[in-house]
């Protein structure tokens, strides 16, 4: 084993250590996230009103589109990356770099190109007041800065495959907190939709900069070298290789998670825009914690992957399926339950998108929250290529039923559109899949799902009918009353769907993390 190998010290206790902590940082980032966004948000719709916030959040989907221009790179090279980490090879982690600082940086000149044409477009695909086209076109080529920190990505994928993430949520809450400050200073000086993007701007330059400064001297020149000589040719052709499955993955991916604000916009008005965000908000910051695991583990389990360990592959794939569920089910049965009373007292019934949506949401979450556990194990272990045709198929259906429920059903119709795209593609095919790939047990895949379940089935029902009928109309209430129902699903949990060697299990990994943490 070379030097790589020696630094990063393989040993199971540590690639647990390392997975929780970066779990563990992430959820310490959507916290602070979150409560910077309860703070901001009412501010900014004061200084910013309905029409332009819901413009500005469709137009940073239509922006988010522009990155299908890396054409999967940012799936390919985190790949590359964690199998050169797991193997200990050092030459190939630097020859990785060196192509993806390469690709990134003409990227970026096609992104920068890009946002021009956007801005130019922008507002016949938003329909705005004449008197906020310009500011919509300008915020547009003032996005076009955060593109030239392209060429510092690869270093953010390296800091994960080094399984140190947690670096990577510590300089993500640094921004979410920038960005948050700067939104409501701008939106008070009036700067308009330009000054929302302003400060996505300045916070991306914030947080690709420290990664450089925090990897640069383990690859000391990277960039130079990157624009004076060529990258090898193997690696320029496996990179290639891996990115074409994850461009059709990322291509997909984007409609599923852009499309939705921009269909609002375009079918009913960019107003409804607000009341559609403002409504899932809770929702979608837990939804990312929880994705947060399968963030947090990838890279140990392709670590296992690349080191040929299947059956520890398989167990640990088990058991964080299990995790997940019951995650999943502790944080969003009691957000589903308080969300019209929160989104009431925090900006106003009036922008309280339903019960269906706030139900639909959650449902989406639950299975979104497992899914994405089991895409990383597939795309992490370099299969992407075996899942990109079933998710063409469920981004088809997904697109076309939100398109189709938004003019039947109203705001709930995107969100609907996407429940039916996971329950009829991905529900049955990925689990099949995983069963093909690694040979894990169908039946053990269902049982890590079915006991969190069937705890979570009346429980939420009870919740539901509390939150209506007792619940508190305070944030202190609200927030108490919350936790206590996820602490309780959590206990139910704990003694009914685990078994008393994973109990003991996860004791030993929690007093892993706290000796990792002294000796860090």
């Amino acid at each position: 084993m070379s030097e790589v190998a020696t630094v990063q010290g393989r040993s199971g206790g540590g690639r647990a250590a390392r997975s929780m902590a970066t779990f563990a940082a992430g959820q310490g980032y959507l916290l602070l996230g979150a409560l910077s966004g309860f703070v901001a948000t009412p501010l900014v719709l004061n200084w910013l009103g309905d029409t332009r916030f819901g413009a500005f959040r469709a137009a940073a989907d239509w922006l988010g589109y522009l990155e299908l221009v890396e054409l999967g790179i940012s799936g390919a090279l985190p790949v590359l990356l964690a199998r050169a980490w797991g193997e200990g090879d050092r030459n190939a982690l630097h020859a990785a770099m060196v192509a993806g600082a390469r690709a990134y940086a003409g990227i970026a000149l096609l992104m920068v190109v890009s946002s021009i044409g956007l801005a130019a477009a922008v507002s016949t695909l938003i329909p705005v007041p004449a008197s906020d086209r310009w500011d919509l076109a300008r915020g547009c080529l003032v996005a076009a800065l955060s593109f030239v920190t392209m060429p510092f990505y690869p270093f953010r994928a390296l800091t994960e495959a080094q399984q140190r993430g947690y670096w990577v949520s510590g300089l993500f809450t640094a921004r979410v907190l920038l960005i948050a400050a700067l939104s409501v200073l701008l939106a008070w000086m009036a700067w308009g939709i330009s000054g929302q993007f302003a400060a996505q701007v300045v916070g991306d330059l914030v947080l690709y900069l420290a990664l450089f400064t925090l990897q640069r001297k383990s690859f000391p020149g990277l960039l130079t070298e990157s624009f004076k000589s060529r990258a090898s040719a193997e690696v320029r052709r496996e990179l290639w290789k891996l990115s074409r499955p994850t461009l059709v993955m990322t291509i997909c991916g984007r409609i599923g998670l852009l499309t939705d604000n921009i269909i609002i916009a375009r079918l009913l008005s960019p107003g409804l825009v607000t009341a559609f965000y403002v409504t899932q908000r809770l929702v979608v910051i837990v939804l990312s914690g929880l994705q947060g695991v399968g963030a947090s583990s990838w890279a140990a389990l392709a670590e296992l992957h690349a080191q040929g360990r299947r059956e520890l592959f398989n167990r640990r794939l088990l058991e964080l399926t299990r995790l997940v569920a019951i995650l999943a089910c502790a944080a969003v049965i009691p957000l589903v339950a308080y969300n019209r009373g929160f989104v009431t007292r925090w900006v106003g019934s009036g922008r309280y998108g339903g019960d269906l949506l706030t139900l639909v949401v959650g449902a989406n979450a639950l299975l979104r929250s497992v899914f994405t556990v089991w895409g990383f194990s597939i795309n992490g272990t370099g299969h992407m290529g075996r899942l990109a045709p079933a998710v063409v198929y469920e981004t088809v259906i997904n697109l076309t039923a939100s398109i189709v429920l938004t003019r039947l059903a109203g705001l709930p119709g995107p969100v609907l559109g996407t429940l039916i795209g996971l329950l009829t593609v991905r529900a049955w095919f990925v689990p099949g899949l995983l069963v093909r790939l690694f040979g894990i047990s169908l039946g053990e895949l269902a049982r890590a799902l079915t006991l969190p379940a069937a705890v979570a089935a009346p429980y939420a029902a009870a919740v539901w009918w509390f939150a209506r009928a007792h619940g508190a109309a305070g944030y202190l209430g609200m927030l108490s009353e919350m936790s206590a129902a996820a602490l309780i699903y959590l206990g139910l949990a704990w003694m009914v769907a685990l078994s008393k060697d994973e109990r003991a299990a996860w004791r030993s990994r929690a007093g892993l993390l706290l000796r990792w943490q002294r000796s860090a």
